[in-house]
């Protein structure tokens, strides 16, 4: 007797869900927003390694002061300060290189950049461009979560529309986005701006 009580109650439990399930009219919309971020300058890694002294290329020994010394210089007649130098990590040396060290270089413009890529002088080399860009305001994410949810209930609204209904409140959102951190960061993709993409799963009530 018991066990027919139990499955009685589980019978009219699926029902009443089943009920529930039927009656109930919502629409679940992906809204998309989106923000351009500009770079602020250019970064370059520069490379500064001893010299060794070769006959054959006429190149006589040149220490790795006097190489930083006359990168110090060309920046000069470009503008830049010495200071503008950052050094990565220490000077290192092992059994296949010349001592050596790697700084690197902030630029605000593309036309500094190519004139300093443009320096050529033993013991230098260039690598690592990237394009640099200001730490992204927390309040951007918050117009963006606002856009995608507005979105979201336009197409809501037209799909609805096609059904002859209207769309409601909202019955849930989930947010779809990873926040970058609020800092300053570098990309090496070739472009100048960045794009940050937010989305937004909307659950709105469907109305009759």
């Amino acid at each position: 007797m018991k066990k027919l009580i139990l499955i009685t109650l589980s019978i009219l439990l699926l029902i009443s869900v089943v009920n529930s399930q039927s009656t109930e009219k919502f629409i679940r919309i992906l809204g998309n927003a989106k923000h351009v971020v500009n770079s602020n300058g250019i970064k370059l890694k520069a490379t500064l390694q001893e010299v060794a002294p070769n006959e054959y290329r006429k190149v006589r020994y040149i220490s790795l002061d006097e190489v930083r010394e006359n990168l110090n210089k060309e920046l000069a007649t470009i503008g830049l300060p010495s200071s503008g130098l950052e050094e990565i990590w220490p000077p290192s040396r092992n059994y296949n290189k010349s001592p050596s060290e790697n700084y690197c270089i902030y630029l605000k413009d593309k036309e500094t950049a190519r004139k300093v890529m443009d320096i050529q002088q033993e013991g230098l080399s260039f690598s690592d461009v990237s394009y640099t860009f200001d730490k992204v305001d927390p309040s951007v994410y918050d117009d963006l979560a606002l856009e995608a949810i507005a979105d979201a209930r336009r197409k809501a609204k037209a799909l609805a529309k096609e059904i002859g209904k209207s769309v409601g409140e909202i019955l849930n959102l989930e947010d779809q986005s990873k926040v970058e951190s609020a800092r300053s960061y570098s990309s090496s993709n070739s472009s100048d701006s960045k794009g940050i993409a937010y989305s937004v799963v909307v659950t709105f009530e469907l109305l009759d």
